[in-house]
């Protein structure tokens, strides 16, 4: 089954998503060319490949290892690329990507970019090399980082541009103070500048048990100024993530166990666990900020939102940063979060599942 990729005019970086029965791997073809065997993503029934920047007129070819056309693929996400790009001028803004990792959303080919990460990319090939997460990461894929920024301290320490947009990919829910990573992004930003982020659907990733993060939650860290997780944090999500499609296991000792000592090493240590801090749904993101905006902990006006697609693990938010009222911020979340019913909330059972 072959499908084009990559309509937009840019050249980028774009991962091809699928679905298929765990443990697989697949086999993908760019122009009849053969890029090899990609194994599954771990805990997620999905898979990502990380390739070269690909063309309009591109067309690409999955199969199951056997040969076998993957069914409904491929998501090549040139959807997703316009969505988390919407409204930003390529040609003429400058724009900081966070946490590109080894999937960059934007090639530098495509527009001015500036990749920044906690690491360099040398500590970060440290980090990652041989560490059993060649299913999630690709070493020889990680970005060259621009600016090194560990989310504590003000990042107008570490660089003295202002930018016109900021955009990433599935690194809020890993941010352990979201109201004071949001204000120090926006103090190297110009006004009118835009946040787009893309954030895990909590009802389509292993997070599914977790309860949603709530607003007095993002207060707590934010006054408590954390800069790792909380022993709550890690807690919770030790406990609590399972393999996607998965049915809740019953409580493992062993795992709650381990869940303890990791909260009381982060308590008692300068330990930092990378877990999932924030968990969102659609309505439960959209509802946080609502509270944040009449708080006035972000100067942040809903401009786009774009829902969780079928097939999708993600909703995308379009945020314009500047000087608004606080009414007008909080009720440009709540009109969203009107336009969502609880019906839109997809079930982790249904087959066919495709995530990116």
């Amino acid at each position: 089954m072959s499908a084009p990729a990559g309509v937009l005019q840019t050249r980028h970086q774009s991962p091809v998503t699928g679905t298929l029965d765990l443990p697989c791997r697949i086999r993908v073809f760019r122009n009849g060319i053969d890029l090899g065997l990609f194994a599954p993503n771990v805990g997620e029934r999905s898979f990502s490949i990380n390739f070269e920047p690909i063309l309009p007129n591109d067309q690409v070819e999955v199969f199951t290892e056997d040969g076998r056309p993957l069914i409904n693929s491929p998501f090549t996400a040139p959807d997703r690329l316009s969505e988390i790009i919407d409204g930003i001028d390529l040609c003429s803004s400058r724009i900081l990507e966070m946490g590109p990792l080894d999937r960059p959303l934007l090639s530098k080919t495509a527009a001015t970019v500036s990749y920044v990460d906690h690491a360099s990319r040398a500590d970060l090939l440290k980090k990652y090399e041989g560490t059993g997460t060649a299913g999630t990461v690709s070493p020889a894929h990680i970005a060259e980082i621009d600016i090194v920024w560990d989310g504590v301290g003000p990042i107008v320490e570490v660089t003295d541009q202002r930018f016109d947009a900021c955009i990433s990919s599935h690194v809020i829910e890993h941010v352990p103070d979201i109201i004071s990573w949001l204000q120090n992004i926006g103090s190297v930003l110009r006004p009118g500048s835009l946040i787009i982020m893309a954030i895990p659907d909590k009802e389509r990733t292993f997070d599914f048990y977790r309860q949603p993060t709530k607003p007095a939650d993002l207060i707590a860290t934010y006054l408590e100024k954390r800069t790792r997780p909380s022993p709550a944090q890690v807690f919770d999500h030790i406990t609590n993530v399972v393999e996607f499609g998965s049915p809740r296991p019953p409580l493992d000792p062993h795992v709650v166990d381990e869940a303890y000592r990791h909260a009381w090493a982060v308590h008692h240590n300068p330990h930092y666990l990378d877990v999932h801090c924030s968990v969102f749904t659609q309505q439960s993101f959209l509802s946080c900020f609502e509270t944040l905006a009449y708080c006035g902990l972000i100067n942040l006006k809903l401009r786009n939102f774009f829902p969780t697609r079928a097939g999708a693990n993600e909703f995308i938010v379009s945020m314009e940063y500047g000087d608004f009222s606080l009414p007008d911020m909080a009720e440009s979340f709540a009109a969203a979060r009107r336009t969502i019913s609880p019906s839109n909330n997809l079930n982790h059972t249904a087959s066919g599942d495709c995530l990116t």
